[in-house]
Order: structure tokens, then sequence, then C-alpha cells
């Protein structure tokens, strides 16, 4: 952005100048003033010439800086000043501000349309009708002074300027999601470094989607979008057409192509429709398109053509998981394969021949033939069929006394494909199964299942992962005496929730990470961005007790044999704070009957688990197996 601070919060106002002054000397360079007298000069100025607004901009939004700098009252805006809404931050620059004038529409445009459409939803007074001509005319008037004079002239002549001054400033500032929005942003660049594509996301389960072209001087972004509650990435840029991956108007997903000369969604092509299966990556390379769909939550994967027409599959190796790579003009590409018994492996692939052969492979001391997976249905609660994968040795007797390592997740859309882990290994060899479930609440098939796990549908991601270990005892697989359930971050919750339910059906139970205060998640660091999945205790009095229902933190009863549990987190995990793991094993030593150990594992210098050291990942694997092993009764032989 063009300030020194933070780019993750904007909001929108109307900054009036006296129009015989250029901004960069409309206050005196050099005057320190406080708030309070740029308010009243500004004001005062104003008064003379209250219709003579030049611009509409987007600032950062910051209350802790009452001072303005050395641009003086030229940084400060008719409305919200005179109002007193929002102070400004000595890090602004005015004249970078207007130099650069197209980030206003990250969040000022789709936040004030939400916010215009409601007030129209609700009323058609002349509140409505305002609020929803700023909203419709905000792009313009952004970019050009005149049409920004024009517009609030206009709207001044119809319902008074003191009217429109109150609508902006109560009606739509009103809105804390406006003055105050949180959101994240994320860039990159075409191959060709042609358009910088800018996503907007921090509200709904998608995100927005901006383009600028970067070989236009002083360009503009563009928004493409303006629904958060869809997906929309790009993949590449060929020529002048965008080709973009979403699920808008597709739940499991399909291609998009998008002029650049007239980007925005209502003029977008369907390239790749949606199919039965679920689209879940795509790249170009080599002036095809090679698309990744999953089926029954194992990876797929075609060539396509950039018209739109599938030229081949390419068969795997096995069930499993692939990702590819390469340029778009690249005669080469290389993908990586793996699976539950085959560690990560890169082939190099003939295009032409659609064939393929070994690039290279880890040295791994683990023999895959040893080893089986399948996969397998079974009926949840509700009769809804879930899908399983089942790891373990060929020999494997099926006699009701294996040990299970039942691992999950469901939640946000993430799905959980085939993939190799050598933690694993000593579990494996030494007799157990490694059993994971496809939960609803991940995207396996699409987005119909990623919501039918999600706020007042929470159950069914904890019912379905209950039900595998009913069908593995069921089918002699193991016992309830020789289960250990395991899940971290949203899985630890997936833990915590099934433990409580059902402490009679698990003999183990490992919560990592997880968030186990339900009632007051959203209070902490970035607990917020996950109402999408959860909803709050704070949206109504239903959802409050929806939460309460199975928050693990408010489920755990006095007296009860509960599984021997181990929680581990991190004193510095800024994701889900430890905070939740503490509150959770203390109330868990608490209540718990004495029967089973229930221990904490609290990690220093240390956070969620993304980056951190490979001595501190097998530090916290061995404890966390040799708990497991230690409370199922194995007898490891290494």
């Amino acid at each position: 952005m063009i300030t020194k601070g933070n780019v993750s919060t904007f909001s929108f106002y109307v900054r009036a100048f006296d129009t015989k002054n250029n901004y960069r000397n409309y206050g005196e360079p050099a005057t320190q003033l406080s708030l309070e007298q740029a308010k009243e000069e500004f004001a005062k100025r104003c008064a003379q010439n209250p219709l003579s607004v030049n611009t509409m901009l987007g600032v950062e939004y910051s209350s802790k800086n009452a001072e303005l700098n050395k641009h003086g009252v030229g940084a400060v805006d008719l409305l919200q000043c005179i109002n007193g809404h929002l102070n400004l931050s000595e890090d602004y620059k005015l004249d970078e501000v207007l130099a650069h004038e197209t980030l206003i529409s990250v969040n000022a445009v789709s936040i004030l349309k939400r916010e215009a459409d409601r007030l129209q939803r609700i009323s058609d007074n002349a509140t409505a009708k305002c609020a929803k001509r700023i909203s419709d005319n905000i792009r313009t008037a952004c970019v050009n002074t005149e049409a920004a004079e024009q517009l609030m002239k206009s709207l001044a002549d119809e319902y008074g300027i003191d009217r429109v001054k109150d609508i902006v400033a109560n009606e739509l500032f009103g809105n804390n999601e406006i003055v105050n929005p949180k959101r994240f942003y994320t860039s990159s660049t075409s191959e060709d470094e042609r358009i910088l594509f800018l996503t907007e996301s921090g509200a709904g389960r998608g995100n927005n989607l901006f383009i600028r072209d970067l070989k236009k001087p002083n360009s503009p972004f563009i928004q493409l979008t303006t629904d958060l509650d869809y997906q929309y990435y790009p993949i590449e840029v060929i020529g002048d057409q965008i080709y973009i991956y979403t699920n808008y108007g597709a739940p499991k997903n399909r291609i998009m192509v998008a002029d650049i000369n007239r980007p925005k969604l209502e003029d977008w092509k369907e390239l790749v429709p949606e199919s039965e299966a679920v689209l879940s990556n795509a790249e170009v390379i080599g002036g095809k398109l090679f698309l990744t769909y999953d089926k029954d939550a194992s990876n797929h994967a075609y060539v396509y053509g950039l018209d739109g027409k599938q030229i081949q599959e390419i068969q795997l190796p096995s069930l499993g998981s692939v990702g590819f790579s390469g340029n778009k003009d690249d005669k080469e590409c290389f993908f990586g394969f793996t699976s539950f018994t085959i560690p990560g492996a890169t082939y190099k692939y003939d295009m032409d021949q659609n064939t393929y052969e070994l690039y290279r492979a880890p040295k791994v001391q683990f023999n895959s033939d040893d080893f089986v997976t399948e996969q397998v249905f079974f009926a949840s609660k509700d009769g809804v069929k879930i899908p399983m994968f089942l790891t373990y040795k060929k020999d494997l007797k099926k006699d009701g006394k294996n040990p299970v390592f039942l691992y999950g997740y469901g939640g946000f859309g993430i799905s959980l494909n085939p993939g190799f882990s050598a933690t694993r290994i000593p579990f494996l060899e030494n007799g157990g199964i490694y059993a994971q479930v496809n939960l609803r609440g991940g995207s396996e098939y699409g987005e119909d299942w990623h919501v039918a796990g999600t706020k007042m549908q929470k159950q069914n991601v904890f019912d379905d992962f209950i039900s595998a270990a009913e069908y593995l005892i069921d089918q002699k697989y193991t016992n309830k005496d020789k289960i250990a359930i395991v899940g971290g971050s949203n899985g630890g919750l997936l833990v915590g929730a099934c433990m409580t339910q059902r402490p009679d059906l698990f003999r183990v139970a490992i919560p990592q990470v997880g968030v186990m205060d339900m009632l007051r998640y959203h209070k902490f660091t970035i607990g917020w961005n996950w109402a999408s999945d959860y909803g709050t205790s704070e949206d109504s009095k239903e959802m409050f007790e929806y939460l309460k229902g199975y928050s693990p933190l408010h489920n755990l009863k006095p007296g009860t044999k509960y599984p021997a549990t181990l929680v581990t987190t991190a004193d510095h995990d800024d994701r889900v704070v430890p905070a939740h793991s503490f509150k959770f094993a203390a109330t868990l030593q608490a209540d718990n009957d004495g029967t089973n150990p229930t221990l904490i594992r609290i990690d220093s210098k240390a956070g969620h688990g993304a980056g951190k050291p490979m001595a501190k990942v097998l530090e916290e694997q061995a404890d966390i197996y040799g708990f497991i092993m230690y409370n199922l009764g194995m007898k490891p032989k290494f």
C-alpha cells in the first residue's frame, strides 16, 4: 500500500478541499496541528465551500495517533474529521495516496456495496437510495475528481448536503466492518510479470480478486469480483486471457476465462465446466492445462488444451496425491507423487507420449511391498457414506486386536488426500493400522461436503469420526481398547469433542493445538477468521447453545473415565492460543476419574507447527507415538 503502516485495514471516506488550492499546499506544510485544531480549521474552510469535494479515497485506519503529519490539515477529511470518527496515522502521506489512488477499492467498494445492499433490502427510503448511489459510483469517483465533484453535487441537490454527510458518517460508517475491516491480502504476478494479482480474504469462505496491468504506468487496480463467499484464483495469463480456477456457480469447481480488456466477473466465459469429480488444482504448463481432480479423496490427473477440451488422462502409480511443476512455455514437465506407502517422489513427464519416468526418489528404510492400502466406505449416523483409507501390513489378521491410529480433520474445506509420513513407519511395522477418515467439513466432494460440516451442522463431523471407530470395531479390525484418535488444530477440536461425547469408545486421545473453547475462540488472535466455519456464540442464542453443546471445554463431566490423553500445544502459538489447551487439560485433570493419565506437552519457542525445526518435530512425534504405543499395550521392536 502507499502508507508505511500495515495494509490489512482500510476504510472509505469523502475528502473535501478548497478548489482554489492544490492539496499539497492546502495547509501550512511545516505546521504541526492537533487533531482538534485541524478539525476546527478544516470545518471552517468546508463551511465556506461545502460542495468543493474533489475526490474520494481510502486510507489506513488508525485510532492511535492524534497528531497530524507535516501535511497538516490537508490530510483531514470532511466527514470523518468533523464527526470525530477517524484519526489519521502519522505514517499517512497525502501526496502518495493521491498518486496511487488504486487500493481504495480493496475494501471500500466491496464493503460499501454489501452495506448499501443491506440498507436497500431493509428499506427503500432516501437513506438506502443515497447509500446505493454512493457505492455504485465510488469506482469512478475514486479516480476522477470531476466525477467525484459531480456525484457529491448531485447527491447534495437531491438530498441536501447535511443529509449526505449524515448517511455516509452514520449509516455507512456506523458499521464497524466498514470502519475497521479485518482482511488478508496476498499478491502474485503472471509468469511474464504483466499482470499483478491481488486477493482479498478474511470474511466468508472465499476471496475477492483484483488485477493491475503492470505494463501500463500508474494503472489502477481493477476489482473483478465482489463476493467473499466464493473462491477465485488466477492460474495464468495467455495473451489477453486470464485463466481462473473458481467455485463460483460450481460447488465442485471449474475453469473460467476473463479477458484483460473486460475482466469483470459478468464477462467471464466458462472453459472447463464442473464435473462429477472435484477439480482440486490447475496449472498451465507447455501450452496445456494440467488439471487435478479428486475422486473419492484420491487425485486423478488430466491434460486439457487451452480450448478446454480433454486430451488425455495421466495414469498415476496408485491411489495418491500429485502436484505438477513447470512453466507455461516449458517443453518439460515434472510432477511429485506420494501415497500412504510411497514416499514423495519426482517423475519426469513426456507430454507427447503421455509417459513418465522416475526422476528422483528419497531413500527411506521402508519396504512398501510389505504393506497395503485399502479404501472403505461406511455409513455415518445419518446414513451418509464416508470414505476412509486404511494402511497396514499385508499379513494383518482381522481378529479385533489390532492397534489403530485414527486420524481426521473435517473443516475449512481442507481435503485429506493420501500421503506418506516417515513418523508412521514404527507404528505400521509393529502391527498398527493407520486410518485416515475423509470427514464432512473438508472438500473431498466439493463445497457442499464442506458446508455439511460447518456451523449448526458441525456435529456431522464428530458423528462421522465416531462412526469410523465403530465401523473398525464391527469389521474386526480392532476394539475400543486399541484405538487412538489424533488430530491437530481444527482436528484437535475434533478429538476433544469426540472424547467428551464418547469417552468409552477410545483408549487414547491426542488433541494437538486444538480449539477447545468454542464460546470464546473468536476473541483471541486470529480466531475471528474461523467464524465462517464455526459461527460464534454472539451470533444468536441458538448458535450459542449449539456451540456450547459440543465445546470440548464445556462438556467435560466430573468423575468420568476419559481416555489416556496427551494434550499438545506451544507457548508461542498465535493461531490457536495455548490457553485453549491449558484450560482443557486443567479441567480434564480435575474431572477425570483417575483411571487413565492426563498429560499436557507444552513446547517452548514454538508455535502452531509450521516452520518447526526438525529436532523439535522428532521430539514431539517420539513423545506422541511413545504415549500411544504404551497406552495401547504395544511392545514395539525397532
